[in-house]
């Protein structure tokens, strides 16, 4: 899938949206990592950019995540799959 940067909406937070970050899937095999903390640097309907502490495996689009934040006191929970390491913050996929 390729990552979209110009979609109509993208929310670029000014200072970065801490949230939490669990690993629950690499490849097809089912799997539930430690909490860790990350960062949203930007969202947009179909994907975002976070920085984590995680070491996230080589072959990122094999790896599912789930990413727990509070924006205006309402919490958010997505799935997604990583896209891009390439340098940081990375790049997601939600489901």
């Amino acid at each position: 899938m390729r990552f979209k940067r110009q979609e109509a909406f993208r929310y670029q937070f000014g200072q970065p949206l801490s949230c939490t970050f669990r690993i629950v899937r690499i490849g097809d095999q089912e799997t539930e990592s430690e909490k860790g903390t990350s960062e949203i640097y930007d969202i947009s309907p179909r994907g975002m950019r976070i920085r984590t502490s995680l070491d996230i495996p080589p072959h990122p689009k094999d790896v599912h995540a789930q990413i727990v934040f509070t924006l205006n006191d309402v919490e958010f929970t997505f799935l997604g799959t990583f896209v891009c390491k390439k340098g940081l913050p990375m790049r997601m996929t939600m489901n």
